[in-house]
Parts: C-alpha cells; sequence; structure tokens
C-alpha cells in the first residue's frame, strides 16, 4: 500500500512507522488528520491442551506487552 500511495495512486491508513520518513521528505502528507480509524482488536489462537513452547510463550508476552493486556482468564 505504502508504494501505492508513494505513486500517487491514491490513499491509505499505514501505520506512522511505516511512512514517518516520507512524510518529514514531503514524499508524502497526512490528510484527514483529525480521523481517527476504529480500533480493532488482535487475537491470538493457539492450542491450549499443547505444551506451549518458549517462542510461543515469548510471542504471547510480546504482543500482550505491545498492544495491550488481555484478561488473565483468556491467556
Amino acid at each position: 500500500m505504502r508504494r501505492v500511495v508513494l505513486a500517487d495512486m491514491g490513499t491509505a491508513i499505514l501505520p506512522s512507522i511505516q511512512v514517518d520518513a516520507d512524510i518529514k521528505a514531503n514524499r508524502l502528507i497526512e490528510v484527514l488528520l483529525n480521523y481517527a480509524p476504529p480500533v480493532r482488536s488482535i487475537n491470538l489462537l493457539y492450542l491450549r491442551d499443547r505444551q506451549m513452547s518458549p517462542k510461543l510463550r515469548s510471542f504471547i508476552d510480546f504482543v500482550v506487552e505491545r498492544f495491550g493486556n488481555f484478561p488473565e482468564s483468556d491467556i
């Protein structure tokens, strides 16, 4: 989507981490500054009856830390 917007083929809602440098370099401009997109949830699905690998536990911890906490009953 970023390449499409940079090619002047439309607009898009993109994460600021992807477009901050383009905005600072005047390759892109922000529009609808007062618009806030709807909040979306993130779902992590895994088999609870299997032993959780350290990699999976680490990823779940990262997602919870980065995007918000889940009720304990859901983890």
